[in-house]
């Protein structure tokens, strides 16, 4: 093949191939997609004519026979962090792959972490970013799709019945950060990172144990929660945002106070709060917070009281306005 001929059909290349450095792996078909990836990337049936194509540059046919790199580099955990990223990875993470994802010539790239936990797949990314993006590289129809805020995180969830991923924005530190995966635990898997990062996701007291966090919608409300064990005693504290400022204000409790043959008003803090429990059985407070506008619960299983249940919720409260009186 001559030189002329070659460049033409090099120029005939799809630089939207590129597109395809932006799926996040996935493991389960770990043979069938790179021999798929080879073919798509570096073979090209042009004209009956294979061109085998170097793995380390594609060409730009804006640039006529310039070579830009190729997008994804395989590298080392220590390179990952001179690039200013940080993606502590679970204690349990095995067959670790670190890679960085060039998404233009002018930005820093993209990193990006693969790894398996306990057998299941997961990756986990980080760029550069002034504000909250979708940088999963995963398109389909979501069957849940919630967006909310820890602190001064910036929180996603997509789930869907076999993908899901959860991301979260610093605008402190300036980064994206996305954690796709096993729908079921992906979630916790984030929970973990995040908090060492040093975060806060889940609020707990001190000595609490089988701390977990979680999100879901009720009566069209993002609602936070953290469960956790302290003293043998199971509790739920709940907190969610609402722009409806009322004196019967929500119950994001779950749990109906008509069950209970204790009710009761009360205060935590400066907020005004309802009571509803069995004395020495399971219990509820509820209480809003009206200068920003956020609900919050605390439910116990057993060992309720009025003491005990205002306590618990004076421990775990933190005014988002900070301290006041």
């Amino acid at each position: 093949m001559n030189n002329k001929r070659f460049r033409r059909l090099m120029d005939s290349v799809d630089p939207e191939l590129l597109e395809e450095a932006k799926e996040p792996p996935r493991r389960s078909r770990k043979r069938f997609g790179s021999l798929a990836a080879m073919a798509a990337c570096f073979v090209l049936l042009v004209g009956g004519v294979i061109i085998f194509q170097s793995r380390d540059s594609v060409q730009d046919p804006q640039q006529g026979t310039a070579q830009l790199a190729n997008p994804i580099q395989t590298v080392t955990a220590a390179e990952v962090a001179q690039l200013g990223y940080r993606i502590p990875l679970p204690a349990e993470a095995q067959d670790t792959k670190y890679q960085l994802i060039t998404l233009s010539q002018d930005t820093t790239p993209m990193a990006q972490v693969s790894f398996l936990v306990n057998d299941r797949d997961y990756t986990c990314r980080a760029v550069k970013a002034e504000q909250a993006e979708d940088i999963s590289g995963i398109y389909q129809e979501w069957a849940e799709s919630i967006d909310w805020a820890i602190g001064e995180l910036q929180m996603q969830m997509r789930k869907a019945a076999d993908s899901a991923w959860v991301g979260w924005f610093s605008s402190t530190d300036g980064v994206q950060w996305c954690l796709s995966g096993d729908p079921d635990s992906v979630l916790l898997t984030a929970q973990e990172i995040v908090e060492t990062l040093g975060y806060q996701m889940a609020v707990a007291p001190d000595g609490a144990e089988q701390v977990v966090y979680d999100v879901l919608t009720l009566d069209g409300l993002t609602v936070g929660e953290t469960a956790f064990v302290l003293d043998t005693v199971s509790y739920v504290y709940r907190t969610a945002a609402t722009s409806e400022i009322a004196e019967d204000f929500a119950d994001i409790s779950g749990l109906t106070t008509a069950q209970y043959p204790v009710n009761e008003t009360a205060a935590v803090s400066y907020c005004d709060a309802r009571l509803s429990y069995e004395d020495g059985g399971s219990g509820k407070i509820v209480w809003f917070d009206p200068v920003p506008g956020l609900l919050y619960s605390l439910s116990m299983d057993s060992g309720a009281s009025a003491d005990v249940l205002t306590l618990m919720a004076e421990q775990l409260f933190a005014p988002a306005q900070g301290d006041v009186g």
